[in-house]
C-alpha cells in the first residue's frame, strides 16, 4: 500500500503523512519531500521567470531518486507527504514554451518509471487558512507567495484528480487549524478507512 498526502503549499501534507505512518507503527515507510535540499527554491521565490527551471528540474531529480527507492512489498505501507506527479502540475504553471518541452521529455520519461499511490489524500483548504499558515511559519523565501498562486495551484490538483479514479482519491477539507488531538480523531481514522477501502477492491 502506497498512500499520498496531496494539496497547495501549507495544507499539511507533512504533519498528517506523519501522523498517519506514527499510527500505523513499524510497518510504515515514511517518506517526506526534500524541499530544504533544493538549492534553487530561495532564488526561485526572488526571481520566479528565471529560476523556475532549474528548480523544477531539481525537484523533479530528488522526487524521482526518492520515489525509485521506495519498498513496495506486501509488509509495508508507504506514507508520502507528495506524489511523483505533482512535480509537473507545478511545472504547468511556471514553465512555457522551450523550458516546459526540455522539462516534458525528461519527466515523461521518469513518471514512466516511478511508481503511482493506490490512494491520494487530497487536502481542500481555504485560501485564508493558507496564507495564514505561510506567514506563521514565516519562511523567508515564502513571503511573496500570493492567494493568486494558490488560488492556480488549487486549481491544477483539482483538473488532475478529477482524471483519477474515485477510490483512489479521499478528499478532506482541512480548513482549521486543528489541534494534533482533533487531527488524530477527525483525520486520521478517515484516511485509515480509505485505504481499508482500496485493500477490498
Amino acid at each position: 500500500m502506497y498512500v499520498a498526502f496531496e494539496g497547495v503549499i501549507g495544507a499539511g501534507k507533512t504533519t498528517l503523512a506523519t501522523m498517519l505512518a506514527e499510527e500505523l507503527g513499524r510497518g510504515a515507510q515514511l517518506v517526506l519531500e526534500d524541499f530544504q535540499g533544493n538549492s534553487f527554491l530561495e532564488d526561485f521565490y526572488s526571481d520566479r521567470e528565471r529560476w523556475a527551471l532549474p528548480m523544477q528540474l531539481e525537484f523533479l531529480a530528488s522526487r524521482y531518486e526518492q520515489t525509485s527507492r521506495l519498498n513496495l512489498s506486501q509488509s509495508t505501507v508507504v506514507v508520502s507527504d507528495y506524489s511523483f506527479e505533482k512535480d509537473a502540475l507545478f511545472a504547468s504553471l511556471l514553465l512555457s514554451g522551450r523550458e516546459m518541452d526540455l522539462y516534458g521529455r525528461i519527466a515523461s520519461t521518469l513518471t514512466g518509471i516511478c511508481p503511482r499511490p493506490d490512494l491520494i489524500v487530497y487536502l481542500e483548504v481555504d485560501t485564508s487558512v493558507l496564507l495564514a499558515r505561510i506567514r506563521q511559519r514565516n519562511r523567508s523565501y515564502e513571503a511573496s507567495i500570493s492567494a493568486e498562486y494558490l488560488e492556480s495551484l488549487g486549481r491544477a490538483y483539482r483538473s488532475h484528480l478529477s482524471t483519477l479514479p474515485d477510490s483512489n482519491v479521499l478528499l478532506i477539507e482541512n480548513t482549521e487549524n486543528l489541534t494534533s488531538v482533533e487531527i488524530r480523531s477527525k483525520v486520521i481514522p478517515k484516511a485509515l478507512e480509505a485505504m481499508r477501502a482500496v485493500v477490498r477492491l
